[in-house]
């Protein structure tokens, strides 16, 4: 008993460190992979108890060990000895000291002479075992204190990432089934392409240009069971969609690029600089706890972005991880309103069927409406009188119920209204004949995966435009109906874990039917139905050289760009890199 109690003694510092790091989750993991990194090591060292490299559930020291846990009223968290599995040497050695420093807070007059004879004869056998953990603990304790001296809130992380990507590709002259010789106009809405000015895109070449994008985001919680979210960025480099105002539905091929309108697509920088200086802004400030139940989560802040919650796909959603253009990571449509002040809720029903819904107000922070000094992200001014304030310009309410038949496949059905400040979903041609448009639209978004490593996904929105003239300009609307639509596949692990080959084939938001009267002349009907239909096929494979590093090339090929039958399609090239730290 002497013997026992000393040994006790000796591992003092692991009985003060060990439960308490249990009742730890994070922590508990530091541990075990300690114990991983040890085992390999010793276990050579250490002679097996009778030749075996495990401890039988059956064998008479299992029961023996078990019996005594169980007399001295003992119940740790690792419950180890349930008698479901053999346990190895490294397991079993930690069993026994939770019995050996139990001894000195449990009554050992419950114990017998065997049962001495047995945990000193243990105790010799697993010496080398229970020295490791000692060892390793003391590690562990001292490396835990260097990371909390350093930790500047025990309550917040702050993570990064730096996405950067090359671009470059041009127009296909002399192809059949392409024509053209001018470049189109930024302010045509690509919904109505050319049946509203814009001209078709050109057989030209644009620059290869070096665009990125460096996110810092901080997390923090103030009750454990929330979230306030601040997240910086600041972009650098103009995307391709520059060279080519509209195409891609006006919303970039890579969302982090600069637009023409001189912020990034991504509303995250304005002014974005082409000389490698990069601006910081912080971008999106939201803040989210449960309410009711865990199942049921509100968030609200003075700066959301809707595809955190709303239009999410597990393979086409983030422009660092797989498909790089707005078109491709969401829905033209339902993610009309990409950011702003706002509020909403998400409420998991059940472990099949989940509802969330959000507003979103563009310009929510104006207090005054004066159209000539309220812009959106892309720079561009908004129309319309007294545009600004929470309900007052440019907002949408979106409300999706997402239907999960099994943990491999997700459909989501989606209802969006918009306040259109801009007129007619941003046909920004004609801000003095439009007050606004409302719109409203149903959409789908489904994913499946078919296999483990082969899976479909797509989206689709059909909407109607009601169009608001200004009075006494002898304009009318007729109402506007609009689609658009993604399918695509992905070959997840492809050659290697985290890797990934997928294709997208789109079409952006178009109009296909609608009309207007007096634009060109009293009495005058003019078709707002585009001569061509825009289509987006991109190609890319995910190189996942590491946890925290990707290298991903892609090929974008874009057909009648900017809805017009007479544009030279394009082939554009890109390369992009992501750091995540």
């Amino acid at each position: 008993m002497l013997r026992l109690r000393r040994f006790a003694g000796r591992l003092g510092l692991l009985s003060l460190v060990w439960l308490p790091l249990l009742g730890q989750p994070a922590r508990a993991q530091s541990v075990d992979d300690y114990l991983a990194q040890s085992a390999p090591i010793r276990m050579g060292q250490i002679n097996a108890m009778s030749e075996l490299t495990e401890v039988e559930p059956d064998s008479w020291v299992y029961r023996m060990l078990a019996s005594l846990r169980k007399r001295l009223a003992m119940n740790p968290p690792d419950m180890l000895l349930r008698g479901e599995r053999p346990l190895t040497r490294f397991e079993f050695a930690a069993a026994l000291h939770e019995v050996l420093r139990g001894l000195d807070t449990s009554n050992t007059s419950l114990l017998t002479g065997p049962d001495v004879t047995v945990l000193n004869r243990l105790e010799e056998e697993f010496r080398g075992e229970l020295d490791v953990l000692s060892v390793r603990v003391n590690s562990l304790q001292t490396a835990t204190t260097n990371i909390e001296a350093r930790q500047f809130n025990p309550n917040a992380k702050l993570d990064g990432s730096v996405v950067m990507a090359l671009i470059g590709g041009g127009g296909c002259k002399g192809c059949t089934i392409f024509s053209g010789t001018t470049a189109a106009p930024f302010f045509a809405s690509p919904a109505f392409g050319d049946a509203l000015g814009a001209t078709p895109i050109a057989a030209d070449r644009a620059n290869i240009s070096f665009v990125s994008r460096t996110t810092l985001t901080l997390e923090a919680t103030f009750t454990g069971n929330d979230g306030l979210r601040l997240r910086m960025r600041g972009a650098t480099g103009q995307d391709i969609s520059t060279a080519y105002p509209g195409i891609a539905g006006g919303i970039g091929v890579l969302l982090f690029g600069g637009s023409p309108g001189g912020a990034s697509f991504d509303g995250s920088t304005l002014n974005v600089s082409t000389t490698g200086l990069a601006g910081f802004f912080i971008d999106e400030i939201r803040y989210q706890t449960s309410v009711f139940s865990d199942n049921f989560r509100v968030f609200f802040g003075p700066r959301l972005e809707v595809s955190e919650y709303i239009d999410t796909n597990s393979f086409a959603n983030s422009e660092a991880l797989d498909f790089t253009g707005g078109l491709t990571t969401n829905n033209p449509f339902v993610t009309f309103v990409f950011f702003g002040p706002g509020a909403g809720f998400n409420w998991q029903i059940s472990d099949s069927i989940g509802l969330r819904t959000i507003y979103l107000a563009n310009n929510g922070g104006a207090a005054t409406g004066d159209p000539r000094t309220s812009f959106n992200d892309f720079g561009v001014p908004y129309g319309g009188a007294g545009a600004g304030g929470l309900f007052g310009g440019e907002s949408a309410s979106v409300t999706e119920l997402e239907i999960m038949p099994g943990p491999s496949a997700s459909l989501k059905l989606q209802y969006t209204h918009i306040i259109d400040q801009g007129g007619i979903l941003g046909a920004l041609t004609l801000p003095s004949v439009v007050s606004n448009s409302v719109s409203d639209g149903f959409g789908l978004n489904g994913e499946w995966a078919v296999t483990p490593n082969f899976a479909l996904f797509g989206r689709y929105s059909s909407a109607t435009s009601s169009v608001n003239t200004l009075a006494g300009m002898g304009v009318s609307f007729s109402p506007i109906s609009l689609n658009t639509w993604q399918v695509g596949f992905s070959l997840p692990d492809l050659f290697g874990n985290g890797n990934a080959l997928s294709l997208s084939v789109a079409q952006p938001l178009r109009a296909f039917a609608g009309s207007a009267q007096g634009l060109v002349g009293p009495g005058i009907t003019t078709g707002l139905v585009p001569s061509g239909v825009e289509t987006d096929i991109t190609v890319f494979y995910r190189f996942q050289i590491n946890d925290r590093l990707s290298l991903t090339p892609f090929l974008h090929f874009i057909t009648q760009p900017v809805n017009s039958l007479n544009s030279n399609g394009l082939t554009i090239g890109a390369l992009r890199a992501v750091f995540n730290f």
